[in-house]
């Protein structure tokens, strides 16, 4: 074991720690989940895992499971070298400027998480660089060479793959046709799209990803999240350079978040630049290199992921301090206006029983499948 690093067992949980001064990362090799170094302390959701950062320690990691092994990883090098530079880049959708003179860069092996308010633009830089707004201004260069990315097909060509946040697939086809989609191989006889040979590839994939998928079953009959982790597997197929994730993890389990990390960790050891759009903060600071924020359509700061706290970076995304954002307000809840006892629907839930009252808000929680919808 390295001497920045000892193990702790608390109870039933297993805790890794590093001291601050330690660039080393740590990480649980039996989800690959790469955590890395933040200043306030966070808490994760995902689940029943928890990240705490804090000045001294680089993480600490609490596992439920008493199991959990640890190993020192050190701290992957990010390329100096650009892959895409987007410079002033701006898009509008008639009278409304929806991205404004933004430059960003984006490197080999670094991922570069992209945060901010709904319409803010992130989402619509992105598909200006996979393709899908072609009437853009400003420049966009791959490997130093400019180019005008006039569709989807060519930033594909140029390597660069965008996993939607809305989702893309055809449902009346198969998993795997929705994969290769494009990019069908062939059989032995030529002209002759070979579903075998689709089907086994796609095989090979969920096994490199660690998902449980059936490359033959048609989308429809899938699940929302399901249909999520195809359009990961459909992104991560092509080999790209430039990956951008935008909202991943919005309809995953904890397991397939941790899963994806563990995928995202893979390909920037091979090289891949990685784009992560997301709301939740803790996973921005658990997978990211750098964070650049956008407000109104602009780019209004970018710094490597230890130099932000979490209160720096809602104070980015929001132009205000987080106290302003939620004021506590004394409200007393009223009268009961909605009561719901022993409610039962076959096979979705049973004996659920909740009252609402005035001037309260009541929140639902539970893992995707569990009926709350």
């Amino acid at each position: 074991m390295d001497q920045h690093q000892e193990l702790h067992n608390i109870g039933d949980s297993t805790v890794c720690r590093a001291v601050h001064s330690c660039p080393a990362i740590c990480r649980a090799t039996s989800s690959g989940l790469p955590l890395r170094s933040s200043n306030p302390p966070i808490v994760d959701t995902l689940g029943k895992e928890v990240l705490a950062f804090t000045d001294k320690e680089i993480c600490t990691r609490a596992m439920t499971t008493s199991t959990t092994v640890a190993e020192n990883v050190g701290r992957r090098e990010v390329s100096a070298r650009s892959v895409v530079s987007i410079r002033g880049v701006s898009k509008s959708f008639g009278a409304t400027l929806a991205v404004d003179r933004v430059d960003l860069d984006l490197h080999s092996s670094e991922v570069h998480a992209l945060v901010g308010e709904n319409g803010a633009g992130k989402s619509t830089l992105m598909r200006v660089l996979a393709g899908f707004h072609s009437d853009y201004s400003g420049t966009i260069a791959v490997d130093g060479e400019q180019t005008q990315i006039l569709h989807p097909r060519q930033a594909r060509a140029l390597g660069i793959a965008l996993v939607h946040q809305e989702l893309s697939l055809l449902p009346e086809m198969t998993v795997a046709e929705n994969i290769f989609l494009g990019r069908e191989p062939y059989g032995t006889i030529p002209g002759v799209i070979s579903r075998r040979a689709m089907q086994e590839r796609s095989r090979a994939l969920f096994r490199e990803l660690g998902i449980q998928l059936d490359a033959a079953a048609r989308v429809d009959r899938l699940s929302i999240a399901e249909r999520q982790l195809v359009e990961i597997a459909k992104g991560v197929s092509a080999n790209p350079r430039v990956l951008i994730f935008d909202e991943p993890t919005s309809s995953l389990t904890y397991h397939e978040t941790r899963e994806l990390f563990r995928v995202i960790s893979g390909l920037t050891a091979k090289g891949t630049a990685i784009v992560y759009i997301s709301h939740k903060l803790d996973e921005i600071f658990a997978v990211a290199h750098r964070v650049t924020v956008l407000r109104d359509g602009a780019r209004v700061a970018s710094a490597p992921v230890d130099e932000w706290t979490q209160a720096r970076l809602v104070n980015a995304m929001v132009g205000r301090d987080l106290s302003a954002l939620f004021p506590r307000t004394p409200s007393a809840p009223g009268e009961v206006r909605l009561e719901v006892r022993n409610l039962t629907r076959r096979g979705a839930f049973r004996s659920v029983s909740f009252h609402v009252r005035a001037r309260e808000v009541v929140g639902l929680y539970g893992l995707i499948g569990s009926g709350r919808t």
